[in-house]
Parts: C-alpha cells; sequence; structure tokens
C-alpha cells in the first residue's frame, strides 16, 4: 500500500507488469510499421518496373494501404500511432535513414498528397 505522504515512483501508475506489455506492444506495432514500409517500398519498386512510370510517393504508399488493408487502412495506421499524413511522413522518413538511404529528398512534402489525405479520412477509393 502506498502511503500518501510518499511519492509514487511510478508517475504512470501502471503496475511494472501493465509497463512492461505497453512496451511490448509499441515495439510489436513498430516492427510492424517497419514491415509495411519495407513492403510499401517493394511494391513501388515493381509497379515502377511493370508501368514504366513512377507514381508520386504519396499515391504509391496510399494506394499500397489500400491494397494491403482496404477499408480499414487508416484504423490500421492510427493502431501503429500514424494518425495523420504529416507523421505517416515523418516516420517513413525516419524509415529510410535507419536503413541507410540518403534519398529523403523525394520525400519531402509528400504529406500534403490529396491521396494520404483521403486515406486518412476514409475516403481513398482507387
Amino acid at each position: 500500500m502506498t502511503r500518501p505522504d510518499r511519492p509514487s515512483s511510478n508517475p504512470s501508475g501502471k503496475s511494472p507488469s501493465q509497463e512492461r506489455l505497453s512496451l511490448a506492444r509499441k515495439q510489436r506495432s513498430r516492427r510492424d510499421l517497419d514491415q509495411f514500409f519495407a513492403e510499401c517500398i517493394q511494391y513501388l519498386e515493381v509497379q515502377s518496373a511493370a508501368h514504366g512510370k513512377s507514381d508520386s510517393l504519396s499515391e504509391g504508399i496510399a494506394a499500397f494501404a489500400f491494397d494491403k488493408f482496404g477499408a480499414l487502412a487508416s484504423n490500421v495506421l492510427r493502431h501503429w500511432g500514424i494518425n495523420s499524413p504529416d507523421e505517416l511522413e515523418r516516420c517513413f522518413c525516419e524509415y529510410l535513414r535507419a536503413c541507410g538511404s540518403r534519398s529523403t529528398g523525394r520525400t519531402a512534402g509528400f504529406s500534403q498528397s490529396e491521396a494520404l489525405k483521403a486515406l486518412f479520412r476514409g475516403e481513398y477509393w482507387p
């Protein structure tokens, strides 16, 4: 029992087992998001090779997310902590840097894409 005159050593109020579970969920979500980005890059490369054209990065990401998750794409991204196109752009750039890619210039401003905005609103239908 915690005495009221002593500050709690755990400011979140969660038990150690709840803290471990929360951390494990965050790590699993990050792994899932990294896997999504890896698959997305492969998808974009295949689409580019197959069609001989390169759609914008944002349109490719929106199309891949919709192909993979359908109408639930925005819910899946939100489950991973991605609540807006800006956050998606930030996480995608972080992923590219972590992979050692120096080509993050292509991602600049893709969060302003109408395709991604529509995806997060649940209105994206290719």
